[in-house]
């Protein structure tokens, strides 16, 4: 299992990215602790055959496939939450490039449902997405020093 976790994590480091995404949703009258949430997501681009073989050997996430008249089909594999976190805790010992990503992305608190979420998680889990931002900003990518976004030349 270790050559397909190796396989997964080349394909995250060289066509894929970590994110964690924030969404805002409105409060309505009867759901008042609605609002802020966050989840770890990793995508996978490629071309469709491809992708969708190893979507149904690992049986994670969905597929989405772009058509486009005149340009080939290509394909996103798409895989959140708890299986992100899971499938990230399984390639870590792989990735080259990403590693920062996948660590903050794991180390980034959860809570079981948002009748559970208090300020200091949702402020811990705020703090992660701003660095993910900063690890994935195109200034930002690789070795981060100090926190502060800046790279050694």
């Amino acid at each position: 299992m270790s050559e397909a976790h190796a396989y997964l994590a080349g394909l995250i480091d060289g066509d894929g990215s970590i994110m964690i995404i924030r969404r805002q949703k409105g409060i309505t009258k009867g759901d008042r602790k609605r609002g802020l949430s966050f989840q770890t997501f990793v995508k996978i681009g490629g071309e469709t055959k491809h992708l969708t073989a190893l979507r149904q050997d690992h049986r994670i996430g969905n597929l989405w496939i772009r058509k486009r008249p005149g340009q080939r089909h290509l394909a996103e594999w798409i895989i959140a939450g708890n299986q992100a976190r899971n499938l990230l805790q399984s390639v870590l010992p792989y990735l080259r490039l990403k590693t920062d990503q996948a660590k903050t992305a794991l180390t980034m608190p959860q809570c079981r449902s948002r009748w559970d979420a208090t300020p200091a998680l949702r402020e811990a889990q705020l703090a992660s997405w701003q660095l993910m931002k900063r690890l994935n900003h195109r200034v930002g990518r690789g070795q981060m020093e100090g926190g502060d976004g800046s790279r050694s030349s």
